[in-house]
């Protein structure tokens, strides 16, 4: 980097970035976010467009269930919105106590043989499971 670059730098950090993407931008090739128009189902609205959305979480079709979205709204009522803090930190709700004593200790017996990744993300809901390997 030059020593006019560096100065820039260590003026405003971000400078690199604001001009990659203004660079970008002239080009013409400057990533955009695409507009959903509705419900994440397998055939969608995008930007006006009717599209099959091959790019969605949704495979199971959870958010558009009609039992669960009840259920949501019902929690939503009773418990707030939001996902408030790090289940460690901020301590556990009694509810999610209570749907792991009576649902994962359950199912535990099912997958006592596997293994799985574990993050600390809990954005990474599906884990995956390799059968076999304890």
């Amino acid at each position: 980097m030059s020593e006019i670059g560096t100065q820039t730098t260590r003026q405003n950090p971000l400078q690199y970035v604001t001009d990659e993407l203004k660079e970008l931008h002239a080009k013409g090739v400057a990533p955009r976010l695409r507009v959903l128009e509705g419900e994440q189902k397998p055939v969608c609205i995008f930007d006006g467009r009717e599209v099959i959305n091959l790019a969605s979480n949704n495979y199971l079709g959870l958010t558009t269930h009609k039992a669960l979205r009840k259920a949501a709204l019902d929690a939503v009522k009773r418990y707030g919105a939001g996902a408030g803090a790090v289940r460690t930190i901020a301590g556990t709700m009694k509810l999610h106590m209570e749907l792991e004593a009576r649902g994962f200790r359950k199912q535990r017996s099912k997958f006592s043989s596997t293994r799985t990744f574990r993050t600390a993300s809990a954005s990474c809901r599906n884990t995956p499971v390799f059968p076999g390997r304890s």
